[in-house]
């Protein structure tokens, strides 16, 4: 039980970081991010695209420094998500040392895992909305990815090891 911990504070300190260097990355760069949030929201590659999203272009949103402003709000809620995730870290490595009641540790990581599952199902509902996927499909991969390992965060933290005697 006790590697199983422990391999669960391993998973959360690697999640908690990702997101962390994440959103110190958008902060240290926000310009990279709100242009290309900017191209996406204005949807200028499909309007630009005689075949393609002809019947979306009426979604476009064209407005000064929309996507300077959006990145701000994303990287606080980044930086939200990366706290609620070092809880469940610290939490699971201060339980896996005294090896006891990990359930506050998997509380805590359902918890952030649901708000990090939520904004990578955010992240892909709002690029479906402005059909990202027809000309940024490398993002939409990352954000698909993300949700994925997400999920299998969730079954891992919530997968409960046999204890010894049991079958």
């Amino acid at each position: 039980m006790i590697y199983f911990n422990l391999f669960k504070s391993i998973v959360f300190i690697g999640l908690s970081s990702w997101i962390t260097m994440a959103a110190t990355n958008n902060m240290m760069d926000p310009g990279t991010n709100s242009y290309l949030i900017d191209n996406m929201v204005s949807m200028q590659g499909l309007i630009d695209d005689p075949i393609f999203g002809n019947g979306l272009e009426s979604r476009s949103i064209i407005l000064e420094n929309f996507g300077k402003y959006c990145m701000y709000f994303i990287i606080s809620v980044q930086y939200i998500i990366a706290g609620f995730l070092w809880r469940a870290a610290i939490y699971y490595v201060i339980f896996t040392i005294k090896n006891t009641g990990t359930q506050k540790a998997c509380d805590a990581a359902n918890l952030a895992l649901s708000l990090f599952a939520s904004l990578w199902l955010w992240f892909l509902c709002g690029g479906l909305y402005f059909a990202y996927w027809l000309k940024f499909s490398g993002p939409q991969n990352v954000h698909l990815l993300l949700l994925i390992i997400s999920i299998l965060a969730f079954l891992m933290n919530n997968f409960q090891q046999p204890q010894k005697g049991e079958n």
